[in-house]
This record gives C-alpha cells, structure tokens and sequence, in this order.
C-alpha cells in the first residue's frame, strides 16, 4: 500500500476466488455476473455508481429497531438480500429454471419477508425487560441469530437455482435447504415464553414473539415440505 497526503492507494486483494476474474465474469451489457459473486459482496472492478444493474432503489426499509448493535446488521443484511431475491424473480426463467420452480421460491420469499417482518417488531419493542433476552447468549438472540442464518441459507439456495444452475426440486438444492434448516433453533421458544413470562409488564414483547414463532415455523414447515416432496 502506498501513500501520500492526499490519497489512499490499495493494492488488489489476493487469494480470493473472485479477485481475478471479476472483470472478465462480469457482463454490464448482459446484465450477467457470476453465481459466487453474492449481492452484497464487494467484487473488483465491476461496481459503478451508474451501474444499472448493481444499483439500488434509493432508499430501502428503515428498521425501526432500536437496540442496534450485532442483530440490527443481521436483520439489515437478511433486508437487503430479500430485497435483491425479488428483484432476480422479475425475470423471465432461464437454465434449469421453470416457471413452477420460480413460483415456488417467490412463495417462499413472501415466507421470509413474514419472519423478517416479526423480526423487526420483536425487536422494535421498546421494553428494557427484553434488552436483556438480546444480549448474546440469551435465548432470544440465540435464536434470532438462528433465524438470519437460516434465511440467508435459503437466499443463497434460492439465488442459484434463479441463476438456472441447478434445479431447485433436484437433490442439491434439497440438500441445501435441508442443511440451512439446522439454524432453525425452535427449541429455545420453550425458554423464551417461559423468560418473558416472568415479567408481567411484558405483554407486547410476548405478543410479538408469538407472532415470531408462528411466521418461523410456517416458513419451516414449507421448506421441509419442499425438501421432502418427490
């Protein structure tokens, strides 16, 4: 790296898989890049600010989380995956792709919004009995951080099988699903009623986690049903 006093030069980074042929891989005119080059990863030389197809809307949702912190990164990471999830069903099939199979993930990505959306109200709870179940450990955030893990699983999964790289009823993409639902902690909501039940002021903090459960465990339950169908 060198310097001087009125800027910053840095070298190339090396040894990452996509140093060396992003330049090459990526297509602007095509609007094609390659299936490893994730939406919100930092891929050189291939992002401009008047890049159509990198750009963003001008503004995203805005949590309204307070608590911040570790969580409120996860929730606007999983935000902006969505985000970009339902930008890719806006086009026509392609590859292994069918129609079926993209009907199929836009249900699936109607589920997430769902969690990601009770996400956002257990932790727009303004109650400081529950700052205390989100310090990391604690049930709750254990089984929040659970929940972004998963759902990043099924983005990923979901994304590649957009691409037409492999068909999203085949045995890969199943074994994927399959393998991003171990992050679904619903053990732990067994601890979380019973800690939440101990404060009597904490009605709508228990409210919105229900609704929490409910919408997780529908989104389960579909992706199981999607892992298990013939």
């Amino acid at each position: 790296m060198t310097t001087d006093d009125s800027s910053v030069e840095l070298d190339p980074p090396s040894g990452l898989p996509w140093a060396s042929d992003a330049a090459e891989a990526y297509d602007p005119e095509l609007g094609i890049r390659p299936k490893h080059h994730s939406f919100v990863r930092l891929c050189v030389g291939d992002a401009y600010e008047d890049d159509a197809v990198y750009s963003e809307p001008p503004t995203l949702p805005a949590t309204r989380a307070p608590h911040g912190g570790p969580l409120a990164n996860d929730q606007l990471n999983l935000t902006v995956n969505l985000l970009h999830l339902s930008r890719l069903l806006q086009g026509e099939p392609v590859g292994l792709l069918t129609k079926a199979g993209a009907a199929k993930i836009a249900d699936r990505l109607g589920d997430l919004e769902d969690v990601n959306d009770a996400i956002d109200a257990v932790l727009a709870v303004r109650d400081p009995f529950i700052e205390r179940l989100l310090v990391p450990g604690a049930a709750l955030s254990v089984y929040l951080k659970g929940l972004f893990a998963y759902g990043e699983g099924l983005v990923e999964t979901f994304e590649e099988a957009l691409g037409g790289f492999a068909s999203i009823d085949g045995p890969a993409m199943k074994f994927r699903l399959a393998e991003s639902s171990q992050f679904y902690f619903d053990g732990l909501s067994h601890a979380i009623r019973f800690e939440l039940s101990l404060n009597d002021e904490s009605a709508e903090a228990r409210a919105a986690t229900e609704e929490l459960f409910f919408a997780a465990t529908f989104l389960h339950e579909q992706v199981l049903g999607c892992v298990r169908a013939r």
